[in-house]
C-alpha cells in the first residue's frame, strides 16, 4: 500500500516537473482552491455534527434537571405518605365511637349526640375505608361548629363527606337548633386490620 502511494506521489512529481512554470502555478492555485473547498466542507460537516451534539447534550441535560426534580418530589411524597401512615397506625377504626364521643364532649354537645353507626366498608388499594352515621339532634351552632372542627382537624384519618344540616325554632326554648347528621369516612391500613 505505502508503495503504491509512494508511485502515485513520483508520478504526480513527474507531470509536474513536465509542465511550463505558468501551467504549474495555475495547477498549484487549482490544488489549493479544491483542498480548500475539501477543508471547509469537512470543517462545515463537522460544524453541523458539533451543533447537533450539543443540541442532544442540551435536551440530555433538561431531562436530567426533571427526573432530578421528579426524584426530590418523590422522596418528599414518599417521607408524607410514610408520616401519614404512621398516623394512621395509630388510629383504631374499631373505637370510631369513642372517638365521635370525645369530639362531642369537647364541643358542648355530647347530649344531643343520638347516634354512630358504622354503614359500609371497603378496601380501596391497600387502604380499609369506613363509612359511619352520626347524628345530633337539637344541637346550637357554635357546638355543631365546634364539632365539625374537631372531626376535620383530627389528627387521625377521618372526614365528613356529606352533611345535611335541618335547623329550626326550638318553641320550649325559644331558641335556634340544627339537627345534624353527617357521614363520617375513615381510613386505615387494610393488613393492619386483618
Amino acid at each position: 500500500m505505502k508503495d503504491r502511494i509512494r508511485a502515485t506521489l513520483a508520478s504526480l512529481r513527474e507531470q509536474i516537473d513536465t509542465l511550463s512554470p505558468r501551467d504549474r502555478m495555475l495547477a498549484t492555485g487549482l490544488i489549493a482552491v479544491v483542498a480548500l473547498a475539501f477543508a471547509g466542507l469537512v470543517v462545515w460537516g463537522a460544524r453541523g455534527l458539533v451543533e447537533d451534539a450539543v443540541s442532544r447534550l442540551e435536551v440530555a441535560h433538561a431531562r436530567l434537571d426533571e427526573v432530578r426534580g421528579d426524584v426530590a418530589t418523590q422522596r418528599v411524597l414518599a417521607a408524607r405518605l410514610a408520616a401519614a401512615e404512621e398516623r394512621m397506625a395509630q388510629f383504631k377504626p374499631s373505637q370510631m365511637n369513642t372517638y365521635v364521643e370525645g369530639w362531642a364532649t369537647a364541643s358542648g354537645v355530647l347530649a344531643q349526640l343520638k347516634e354512630v353507626r358504622e354503614t359500609g366498608t371497603e378496601v380501596v388499594g391497600g387502604y380499609r375505608e369506613r363509612a359511619y352515621r352520626v347524628e345530633l339532634d337539637d344541637a346550637d351552632l357554635p357546638g355543631v361548629v365546634k364539632f365539625l372542627y374537631a372531626i376535620e382537624t383530627a389528627p387521625f384519618p377521618a372526614k365528613v363527606r356529606n352533611a345535611t344540616f335541618n335547623a329550626r325554632d326550638d318553641r320550649r326554648n325559644e331558641t335556634r337548633v340544627i339537627d345534624l347528621e353527617l357521614e363520617v369516612v375513615t381510613y386505615a391500613i387494610a393488613e393492619e386490620e386483618g
